[in-house]
């Protein structure tokens, strides 16, 4: 008898099982669907290749998808092949066994949620053959976010994070019935590298050659407020996008399909701003806006191409920096303001002391808004500790509570200039010049970014920073072409000091270039590393002057034991006469003490007149090769940015 039951209820399972299988699988109807794709080709869509990140190979014809994660795919083969995508993706819809992404468990249905939707519409699934399954997760996820715009987001470069020299580009998923100044609560969705390293030249080199895995996360936007506005002290930009509720879901929905799943992360190519135009190009059929980097992407110019869409903007928000605003409030201060402001950060004076009572009542007020945020300021940075800012932000916010009158200082002005405003990043450069007695030509190549003496609009004062520059130069004499140097890297930081910040100024620099002295080396290709570290003052509107400890290696096998080092001091100038007129003086002296025992000199000054956005004249007159034996070198040069 139980042995009957027990072979009734097995067989009864079998059947359920059976029968559940029959209706969660309909063999025919997925045969049906997969043979009306392939006959629309869909494989060959544009928009199926955006949701697979699919980039045409060089060679052969075929396709290679960026995404690196296995469990992105669901055929065998799917990085390689859209075809086989495709079906396995449709085979897959028909499926009740649940994926893991991150925490969540949920069906393909839901795991590849645009896809579903995107191949739902164009082949118009039965839902009596293939229901939909309930995407509970995802709903709830979006009923948190409630999303209404979508905004661009662009914090500017930051030297001192190899990983944001360029600049940074997030996207904000702005809440319904929120104003601008509340957006602070809403999520955003960054692409970033997932690693501890902590060294910034290890990361430079790993993410140059793609050794991070980059992960999509959506984290609450005041988190990012923090790092970049007030931690590394960079001014945002927020640039929101004129994209309906429709457009925004397929951003979402694509969102959703990439959570857990990585790319490998290159510095220079596959890199956050790429990757988030990946993202949002997925809002639009039309929008193919990564065809215009196949080589390298910059954040600024990511900016650009998806600001220059036809009717894309809808509104620009300035959001300056905690540095910005406190330097830009001191501007209203005296000189023994700014120490009583300081007085007052540092404990040095109470709020209630007599010479801060003495004020005019604006005047007061000025000087205790501007200890309250300084003090705020360096509570973030760590500068100073919770407890004492406490007890002195409580006093100064009691005094200003008793102050019936307003700050003379206003609100940070917008910059004239918008970040994707200012000159194209890449450069080529023809100029006529001569080396003593020796007439040449030369042709420069820079790929990116900026340097010193180019037109400042757009970008962070005192930054220059360069990528592979190419300098190709014909002597008249020779009547040849020859390498004149290779500038794999070229990064100045010059950072100026003041009464509330004292920062310190550097510079690196890897270059394969032609020395003009000592003997040993004159007229050779010298493999050399260059750096500096000191510090940079504001003389005037405009005027910076710095002051850098340099140091030098130079290897090449005509120097004795292969390698020289040097060190000395690099003083410099740096004016902006006016938007279009730059000025720049740089007298340097390197002394080798071992193997060449001699005195090197660079000294130069350089003028660069803006002939337009894009265009510009530049005059540099240069000394430089051995001290007691240096070579002149002046020259007139065109230089078009594109």
């Amino acid at each position: 008898m139980i042995q009957a039951f027990r072979l009734v209820a097995w067989f009864g399972f079998i059947m359920a099982v059976g029968i559940g299988s029959a209706r969660a699988f309909d063999t025919d109807y997925l045969r049906e669907l997969q043979q009306r794709a392939l006959e629309q080709r869909l494989h060959e869509d544009r928009y199926w290749h955006k949701l697979l990140h699919y980039k045409a190979d060089l060679f052969g014809g075929g396709y290679t998808s960026l995404v690196d994660s296995p469990e992105f795919f669901n055929a065998a083969d799917g990085k390689t092949d859209p075809r086989a995508e495709l079906l396995a993706t449709l085979e897959g819809f028909f499926s009740q066994e649940n994926v893991r992404r991150e925490d969540v468990r949920q069906s393909r249905q839901c795991a590849y949620i645009e896809r579903f939707h995107w191949l739902k519409r164009r082949l118009e699934f039965d839902e009596n053959r293939l229901p939909n399954l309930a995407c509970n997760d995802f709903e709830n996820w979006v009923s948190t976010i409630a999303p209404q715009k979508l905004t661009l987001i662009f914090p500017s470069a930051y030297l001192n994070n190899p990983s944001s020299m360029f600049g940074h580009t997030l996207l904000r998923i702005d809440k319904q019935g929120l104003d601008e100044k509340s957006q602070l609560v809403s999520f955003s969705i960054n692409f970033a590298a997932r690693t501890d390293e902590s060294s910034g030249i290890v990361f430079a080199y790993k993410g140059l050659i793609g050794q991070y895995p980059g992960y999509f996360s959506v984290l609450p936007y005041y988190e990012k407020v923090n790092e970049y506005n007030d931690l590394e002290n960079r001014d945002i930009w927020e640039f929101t996008l004129n994209l309906d509720r429709a457009e925004i879901l397929r951003v979402l929905r694509h969102t959703w399909e990439l959570a857990g799943i990585y790319f490998d992360y290159y510095f220079i190519d596959e890199n956050c701003s790429y990757q988030l135009l990946e993202l949002i190009q997925v809002a639009r059929p039309e929008f193919e806006f990564t065809r215009a980097f196949p080589v390298w992407a910059t954040p600024v110019d990511t900016l650009r191409v998806v600001l220059e869409e036809g009717e894309l903007l809808e509104t620009v928000t300035y959001r300056p920096a905690a540095r910005t605003r406190i330097e830009h409030q001191s501007r209203y201060l005296s000189a023994s303001e700014t120490d009583l402001v300081l007085d007052l950060a540092f404990g040095r004076r109470a709020a209630s002391d007599a010479m801060v009572s003495a004020l005019p009542p604006e005047r007061r007020a000025l000087v205790v808004e501007s200890a309250y945020d300084y003090l705020q300021y360096l509570l973030k940075k760590g500068e100073l500790g919770r407890e004492p800012v406490a007890r002195r932000s409580i006093g100064l916010l009691r005094v200003r509570s008793l102050i019936d009158a307003s700050s003379p200082a206003r609100e940070v002005p917008r910059p004239e200039y918008r970040p994707d405003q200012g000159h194209e990043t890449s450069m080529l450069g023809l100029r006529r010049g001569r080396l003593e007695d020796a007439g040449y030509g030369e042709l420069t190549i820079r790929p990116t970014y900026h340097d010193l003496l180019d037109r400042p609009a757009s970008f962070v004062d005192g930054n220059q920073l360069s990528f592979m520059s190419v300098d190709l130069r014909y002597s008249d004499d020779d009547e040849d072409l020859e390498l004149q140097r290779i500038d794999f890297f070229d990064a100045i930081s010059l950072s100026r000091r003041s009464p509330f910040f004292d920062p310190l100024s550097w510079k690196l620099k890897l270059s394969y270039a032609r020395q003009y002295g000592p003997a040993e080396v004159s007229d050779e290709l010298v493999l050399a590393f260059d750096g500096g570290i000191g510090l940079a003052w504001k003389l005037g509107s405009g005027t910076t002057l710095y002051a850098l400890l340099d140091g030098a290696i130079w290897i090449d096998d005509e120097i004795p034991d292969d390698v020289a080092v040097g060190a000395g001091a690099n003083l410099g100038l740096q004016w902006y006469l006016s938007d279009r007129w730059t000025l720049g003086l740089s007298l340097r002296s390197i002394e080798f003490h071992n193997n060449l025992r001699a005195t090197v000199v660079d000294h130069a000054f350089s003028s660069n007149f803006s002939l337009s956005r894009n265009t510009a004249l530049r005059i540099t007159w240069r000394e430089t090769g051995e001290a007691r034996n240096s070579l002149e070198d002046a020259s007139l040069g065109f230089r078009w940015y594109f």
